[in-house]
This record gives C-alpha cells, sequence and structure tokens, in this order.
C-alpha cells in the first residue's frame, strides 16, 4: 500500500512538472497568457498595442511549446515568424484588430499551421496569400475582413490540403477564372454576404469534391456549367441567381 501511495505520488509529481514545463512562467510570457490542460497549449494575447512586448514574450517562450494562438483587440506590425519557429502552430485566432499584415514573413514548412481563423480585423497591407505558401492549412474562415478578390496569388498559394473555406462579409465581388480549380479537397465553401458578380464551373477542381456551398444573401450569374456540379451538392445556399 506504502509503495502504492508513493508510486502515486511520483506519478502525479511528474505531471505537474511537466504541466508547468508547457507554460512559461507567467511573468515570461506578460502582456500574454498561458493556458495548458495537458493539450494543447494556448496563449491568449489582448489588447496589446506594443510590438516589441509581444516580441519579448515570444523571446521569453521560445523553447516552450505553442499549439494554439488567440489575438484580440490588438493594434500591432505583425506576428513575428522568427520568433515562432521553435513552435508548431497548428490553430490561429485573430479578431477585433489592427495590423500591418499577419506574419512578417511566411511561416517555416515545418509549421502544421491547420487552422486559421481571421475576424473583424483591418489589414493594412490586406490578406496577403503568399504568407501561406509554404503551409498546409486545412480551414480557413474569415469574416468581415476587407478581400475585394480572390485573385492569382490566392490561387498559387493556398494548397490542395484546404477543405474549407469560408469569406463571410468579406466584400468580395469576384473570383480569378481558376480561384479553387486547385483546391481538390475543398468540401465546405461559404461565401455569403458579398458582391460576387459571376461564377463559372472552370473555378472549381473537376472533378470537385464540393458538398455545401454557401451564397446566401448574394446576386450572382452562374453559367450553365454550374449546374453539373450544383446537382452534386449536398447543401447549397443562395438568394438570386440569373442563369446563363
Amino acid at each position: 500500500m506504502k509503495k502504492l501511495f508513493l508510486l502515486t505520488a511520483l506519478l502525479a509529481f511528474f505531471t505537474l512538472v511537466t504541466s508547468q514545463k508547457k507554460c512559461p512562467l507567467p511573468k515570461l510570457l506578460e502582456p500574454c497568457k498561458c493556458t495548458s490542460d495537458d493539450y494543447p497549449v494556448l496563449y491568449v494575447c489582448n489588447n496589446i498595442i506594443d510590438q516589441d512586448a509581444l516580441n519579448t514574450a515570444f523571446r521569453n517562450s521560445y523553447d516552450y511549446p505553442l499549439d494554439a494562438l488567440s489575438l484580440r483587440y490588438s493594434s500591432l506590425l505583425y506576428l513575428p515568424i522568427s520568433l515562432l519557429k521553435t513552435k508548431n502552430i497548428s490553430f490561429i485566432a485573430i479578431s477585433d484588430s489592427t495590423m500591418a499584415s499577419i506574419f512578417d514573413e511566411p511561416p517555416h514548412r515545418q509549421n502544421k499551421l491547420e487552422n486559421v481563423i481571421l475576424r473583424n480585423i483591418s489589414l493594412q497591407r490586406g490578406v496577403d496569400w503568399s504568407l501561406f505558401s509554404s503551409v498546409s492549412p486545412k480551414i480557413i474562415q474569415i469574416e468581415q475582413v476587407a478581400i475585394k478578390r480572390i485573385g492569382l496569388v490566392f490561387t498559387q498559394s493556398i494548397r490542395s490540403s484546404l477543405t474549407q473555406l469560408t469569406l463571410l462579409k468579406t466584400k468580395t465581388a469576384s473570383f480569378n477564372e481558376k480561384a479553387f480549380s486547385k483546391l481538390t479537397n475543398l468540401h465546405h465553401f461559404e461565401c455569403s454576404y458579398n458582391r460576387i458578380k459571376v461564377l463559372k464551373r472552370s473555378m472549381f477542381s473537376d472533378p470537385s469534391p464540393l458538398n455545401y456551398l454557401d451564397f446566401t444573401q448574394v446576386s450572382f450569374i452562374f453559367f450553365s456549367d454550374c449546374l453539373l456540379l450544383f446537382a452534386m451538392l449536398d447543401i447549397i445556399r443562395y438568394d438570386f441567381f440569373f442563369m446563363f
């Protein structure tokens, strides 16, 4: 019984020590906070207006793991990739903030960034899709961020790993002729409350794995060659259209 108690105590101590090591000391990470219930390790950074303060926090936590990052109510230049290169971030959410750019350079190829959420943020340089050219996100959700056009840079930069794309209230008015043609795993596409005028079959991969398409509150023209694509969908939402 005593041996069992000793073993249990040692395991508890080991768990405590290892869990503490996942998060740096709170003072080191200021003005951010770290939360970790075994997994994932989440950094929450709110109300930051000093780029140097954020850089210092990441520098102080250089040797600590980071799985998810949440940035809100902040005004910064960018997220410094050079100070995040030891991390393996899979989730980034940025909301209600102003930035010059999301990153100062593309994330490193070994990074497993899978989920990107951008909501109600102002980017002085716009959404630079080339910053994602070295990673393979599966989900990109963007809401209330100005993206007037999905152009050639998007097509060249976003990899076929993408399965879900949301462009909600992004003021998007047009797509490149081959905008999503390389996204052979895209099965969920939402582009609601936007200004899309034309939709063509050539914009999507052939064959296409799409099973959900949402153009709520969008009035657009689609060409008859889209009918076969639409017929394969499980769910399609739209409000008004003309067909040619």
